[in-house]
């Protein structure tokens, strides 16, 4: 036992030393790398900084360019700007001048279109004045016409009013003298009252009108001064209504002067 831990013992102390050399071998190997390593690693840490200082300086040298690239740029930026705004300017006032223009031509344009509808209307007013003036002539002719035949029968009436008035004055001389020779002696029919006065035109326009102007003054208005306005509201109404108020006048003559012939005929003598 003794003899076999002592040759263990050998044995240990050779692979240690084995092992310590390997080891020193190896570390030494090791050491040797890491040198070239890092040799290595530093030719590729002073490369990589070469390669940054070079591009480092061609980015210097590159944004020197840019920017003066740039600057240059931005003058000839805010030179087109410079210029574009004067275009613009140009541009607004051709603008202001076209719209101007379109205006006074629009203007031109509403002038002549009012100028050709006033010549429109100026013809038919013309054609229509025309006929109006052959319708006027026509009718004209036709009132002459017309006139004349109621002048003729003015004068056949005038002409049988004068002989009725004749008849009824005889009739009432007559009677007069026939009452007369009575001496009172006679009586009346109390169913035939005393026929009313005739009307003259003024009265026929007053009673046809009387009413609507009451209606249109205050109810205090005295009579006396309707009768003064419906007086000058007949001097002043056109000549058709003159010659309505006189055909109603001798209308109620008529109905006047019959009445009387009928209370007359009524009148009874006494023995």
């Amino acid at each position: 036992l003794t003899i076999e831990n002592e040759a263990l013992r050998i044995d240990k102390s050779k692979v240690k030393e084995a092992n310590e050399a390997h080891l020193t071998a190896q570390a030494a190997k090791h050491a040797q790398q890491l040198k070239e390593f890092q040799k290595i690693c530093i030719a590729q840490c002073e490369s990589t900084l070469r390669d940054q200082q070079k591009t480092a300086e061609a980015l210097r040298r590159h944004e020197a360019t840019s920017r003066q690239r740039d600057q240059s740029h931005a003058r000839e930026l805010q030179s087109l700007t410079d210029e574009v705004k004067k275009l613009n300017a140009i541009v607004l006032s051709t603008l202001n001048d076209y719209k101007e223009l379109q205006l006074q031509y629009e203007y031109s344009c509403a002038d002549y279109d009012r100028l050709i509808a006033q010549r429109v209307a100026n013809e038919c007013i013309q054609l229509h004045l025309r006929e109006q003036y052959d319708e006027a002539i026509a009718t004209n002719a036709q009132l002459l016409e017309e006139r004349a035949q109621c002048a003729a029968l003015q004068k056949e009436l005038d002409k049988m009013l004068a002989e009725r008035e004749e008849k009824f004055k005889n009739e009432q001389n007559s009677k007069k003298r026939n009452y007369s020779a009575y001496a009172g002696n006679y009586e009346v029919d109390s169913d035939l009252p005393e026929p009313k006065k005739p009307r003259t035109a003024v009265r026929c326009f007053m009673r046809r009108n009387v009413r609507k102007l009451r209606e249109k003054y205050p109810p205090d208005t005295s009579n006396t001064e309707l009768k003064r306005i419906l007086t000058e509201m007949f001097r002043q109404a056109p000549p058709d209504v003159h010659a309505e108020m006189k055909r109603l006048a001798e209308k109620d003559k008529a109905r006047y002067e019959k009445e009387l012939r009928d209370r007359n005929n009524s009148i009874i003598f006494l023995p």
